[in-house]
């Protein structure tokens, strides 16, 4: 979902709820336990995967991912925890992960710190379109102008393999990534101030190429799906109607459609689109979404 960056902010306030970070498993040693604490764990491939809070010597808390039998070959994520308690909070498309037109789900992030200070992970195990299994880590951090990150790493002849990363810039800019059944799809939207000017949603699409263990981008587009109200006849006309809508297009943005615009959004699943113009219709009898 392409949601604004106001709701995006509003999610992060008011989705944390307590939550302790379980400690490390019954075998580790009372001195590791105090150094790192494993947030996710997860089964891929047969490999079990872990995301881990350790301890620095500088006293900074990297981030990790790594396999559970080799603790040692570990993936560093771009930022590190910024305090040593926690909290779990419900991830969803206005999160930044799975897909940006997801609904709330049962997934958690792992959150410290506060405004500013805030950093918060997910993971998630994925399966490309190949067959490879592996996990997606999201994270996010800020208050006022929240950034995305988002990891790649697959499990390969025995090894976590680190295949890319994607670091965003910061709203207005968000961005999410998705794996599809037929692609792994960066997904960004760039929300304009200027009246005029429509918002930018862009989908770069990726094939996972086994050998190399990188993904390579392609050309080709895949199949995206559009929800949306109108059309209006100009981006100013769309914005004038998206201001007096209210609540019910939050979900929404204005782009950019022939020769005109939309209120919408798009997404590259379609019962997710489905999904939106069912709640905005529900939420007012006079706006009849329609989804291509």
């Amino acid at each position: 979902m392409w949601l604004r960056p106001r709701i995006v902010l509003t999610v992060a306030i008011l989705a944390v709820v307590p939550g302790p970070v379980r400690p490390a498993a019954s075998g580790t040693t009372g001195t590791a336990r105090a150094k790192e604490r494993v947030l996710e764990s997860a089964v891929v491939a047969g490999a079990r995967i872990e995301l881990v809070v350790g301890s620095a010597t500088d006293g900074s808390r990297p981030v990790r991912l790594r396999m559970a039998n080799r603790r040692a070959a570990s993936i560093t994520m771009p930022w590190p925890a910024t305090g040593t308690t926690f909290a779990a909070e419900r991830v969803g498309g206005s999160w930044g992960a799975v897909d940006l037109l997801a609904p709330e789900g049962t997934d958690r992030a792992w959150a410290s710190g506060d405004e500013g200070t805030y950093v918060a992970t997910s993971m998630r195990a994925v399966g490309l379109p190949d067959g490879t299994q592996g996990v997606v880590v999201d994270q996010r951090a800020g208050f006022e102008h929240l950034i995305h990150a988002h990891l790649l790493a697959v499990v390969a002849d025995g090894r976590l393999r680190e295949v890319q990363r994607w670091v965003g810039v910061g709203a207005p800019e968000v961005t999410a990534l998705a794996v599809t059944s037929a692609a792994v799809v960066f997904e960004r939207a760039f929300y304009n101030a200027e009246p005029n000017a429509p918002d930018e949603v862009e989908f770069i699409t990726y094939r996972f190429d086994r050998r190399s263990s990188l993904l390579v981008q392609e050309p080709r587009s895949i199949a995206v799906f559009t929800i949306g109200l109108g059309p209006f006849p100009s981006i100013a006309a769309a914005r004038a109607a998206y201001a007096t809508a209210g609540p019910c297009v939050a979900a929404l943005s204005v782009i950019a459609d022939g020769r005109g615009a939309i209120i919408g959004t798009r997404t590259v699943r379609r019962t997710w689109a489905e999904a939106v113009a069912a709640r905005v219709s529900a939420c007012s009898s006079k706006l009849h979404p329609f989804v291509r």
